[in-house]
């Protein structure tokens, strides 16, 4: 059974999910392109909720496949909006990754809608560590390969960003764009990577 508290991050995240074809324009604006009109409602509502997810303390909710996917998305993006542009976005990326791979493993991510796919597979591309890269895009490639018709356009997109991601990572072995929030110092070759277009992800 999903816990209210996941059907409720679920609804405010994917509204009335359309047919498996299709997208809601609205939601995929503020996943696509730019989500800060969110932060604040995101930070009101389900704040506690993303500080419990870290702890550990919801780690009943993956005991179906939407009640992981609604784990997820406080690991993963819910940060993103709550803290952007510092270092607690980040935060518990691995913890999502590993919900995301045990998802795979036991077939969960079959069980939903072609975006709400996209959302279990999202902490794997944003992991810095090649083998972790790798099942992105194995998981892309599949959701593709499986994508109704009407979402192919879509779906191609998806793959080729995850695709862009592992080149990053490839590359560098980290993204570069992440190394000011964190604390890093930036090479010579990651200054002239973030110097041409479309290098950062953020």
């Amino acid at each position: 059974m999903l816990p209210d508290e996941a059907a409720e991050l679920l609804d405010f995240w994917f509204g009335p999910l359309p047919d498996a074809g299709s997208l809601d324009p609205v939601r995929a604006a503020h996943w696509f392109l730019d989500g800060r009109a969110w932060d604040t409602p995101i930070r009101t509502r389900f704040g506690a909720l993303i500080e419990r997810a870290a702890r550990g303390e919801l780690d009943d909710w993956p005991a179906s496949p939407r009640g992981r996917l609604a784990l997820i998305l406080l690991l993963d993006q819910c940060p993103r909006h709550v803290y952007r542009a510092t270092a607690a976005a980040f935060a518990s990326d691995r913890l999502a990754q590993a919900q995301a791979l045990t998802g795979i493993v036991r077939g969960d991510d079959l069980a939903l809608h072609p975006v709400e796919r996209l959302f279990h597979y999202l902490p794997l591309e944003h992991a810095e560590d090649a083998v972790l890269q790798a099942a992105s895009v194995a998981a892309f490639t599949r959701l593709h390969a499986e994508t109704p018709p009407a979402l192919q356009q879509q779906s191609a997109g998806w793959l080729d960003y995850a695709e862009r991601h592992r080149a990053v990572i490839e590359r560098f072995g980290r993204f570069p764009d992440l190394n000011a929030l964190l604390g890093r110092q930036t090479t010579a070759a990651e200054q002239d990577f973030l110097a041409s277009p479309g290098s950062s992800f953020l």
